[in-house]
């Protein structure tokens, strides 16, 4: 019940999450129309990133309430937060409908997402490491970043079947509208599994021994400030890779590479599969051997392999297609099997939720809700499909540096 708690809220915050990726072409026409196609992506890869804004400031509202009324309370407010706006995303009417209203409407729905997910992974994964055996936090803090994936699978698993089961113009006239209706169903499962949760033991224990503070932020920016900021800097090269995987290859998938968008839903199912499969693997990996190694190792991967990535996404198959997405897959997976727990072990139990949210939720906004943006900007400066590649090293860079500088005695609170 801790795991599937745990779990279930962030499957569903990731496959609402995902809906807006996979289907970003045919937002970009109903509701940011532009009679050059390119402007209008780029108007829609500009909403998705505007959700990214909001993230370090969700960060910190959801810290505070989960280390000072606990995880589960700010878990609850998060799920509700999430299923909402996606929903109303599915019943909104188009630009042709509703005029300028709409396109305004779905920006402010796309911040509330954003405010909701910057929550719910980092709370989520918070509460299920500070539940697990002592040696098994590393396996059990990647099984939420396993759930982030299933839910981005499901999600690009729904909208493949969507693609299948009705017709192009069935799909952009009300049928893509179906996924994102779902979201209520299980919001509501997901909301009765959170309100019957215990609260995390750890959490607790602190309260029991008068260790909750009242003002979490300010702790964390004086006395943690170091840790926050190299959270942030290590989730780089988490953030970029991802959002190239669920935000940018969908649509370049279909927009350069004349991709069905079936054939594209495909590849990214297949990709998010293989990514669900390897995650746990090097989770368990990080509970024997040492987690700043096995997170390094994904770093260096793309490091080097980045232009490989970006030659395979290229090519003239979906072998090619999918074989980008694999490689992807191999080198997040050392990354987010390791992150959760690793990042855990750097703050107390009274300020955890609030330090890991904040950097990881900076992180997140500024590498990767820019990510489609910039991979789109290099692609255009440089006139080649490759340069994003440019952009995916570069952070390779940033992340082996930044795990360097973690200091021993950083990684000491969760003894």
């Amino acid at each position: 019940m801790l795991v599937l708690t745990s779990v279930s809220g962030n499957v569903l915050e990731w496959y609402d999450f995902a809906l807006y990726g996979y289907f970003a072409s045919i937002i970009a026409m109903l509701f940011f129309p532009s009679k050059n196609e390119y402007v209008s992506l780029m108007i829609t890869f500009g909403v998705f990133a505007s959700g990214f804004i909001v993230r370090p400031f969700g960060g910190a509202f959801f810290g505070y309430i989960g280390d000072r009324y606990g995880r589960r309370t700010a878990l609850i407010l998060s799920i509700i937060l999430m299923s909402l706006p996606t929903t109303l995303m599915g019943m909104l009417p188009s630009y042709h409908s509703l005029g300028l209203a709409a396109p305004i409407i779905f920006t402010a729905l796309r911040f509330f997402q954003g405010l909701a997910v910057s929550g719910e992974l980092t709370g989520s994964g918070v509460f299920l490491v500070e539940s697990a055996p002592d040696k098994k936090k590393g396996f059990y803090g990647s099984l939420i970043m396993c759930s982030t994936y299933i839910g981005l699978l499901l999600g690009s698993a729904c909208c493949a079947i969507v693609t299948i089961v009705f017709s192009k113009i069935q799909v952009i006239n009300f049928a893509w509208r179906i996924p994102f209706l779902l979201s209520s169903l299980f919001g509501v499962v997901v909301l009765i599994l959170r309100m019957k949760c215990s609260e995390s033991p750890m959490f607790i224990d602190a309260k029991y021994k008068n260790n909750l503070i009242k003002k979490p932020i300010q702790k964390v920016l004086l006395d943690y400030f170091p840790q926050t900021i190299l959270i942030f800097l290590i989730s780089s090269t988490l953030a970029v890779s991802i959002y190239l995987l669920i935000g940018y290859f969908p649509t370049f998938f279909v927009s350069t590479m004349k991709v069905s968008l079936k054939e594209s839903m495909i590849v990214s199912v297949v990709g998010l599969l293989s990514l669900s499969v390897f995650v746990p693997v090097f989770g368990l990996l990080s509970d024997i051997f040492d987690k700043k190694i096995l997170h390094g190792l994904g770093a260096f991967g793309f490091l080097t392999c980045s232009y490989l990535i970006f030659h395979f996404a290229m090519g003239k198959n979906i072998f090619f297609l999918i074989t980008s997405e694999v490689l992807i897959a191999l080198f997040i997976a050392p990354i987010a099997g390791s992150l959760i727990s690793m990042l855990s072990e750097m703050f107390p139990t009274n300020v955890r939720y609030t330090g890991i949210s904040i950097g990881y939720n900076i992180g997140m906004a500024i590498f990767g809700g820019i990510t489609p943006l910039v991979a789109m900007y290099l692609t255009e400066f440089f006139q080649s499909d490759l340069a994003p590649s440019y952009y995916l090293s570069f952070v390779g860079v940033v992340t082996i540096v930044s795990l360097l500088l973690i200091k021993p005695n950083y990684l000491k609170h969760m003894d």
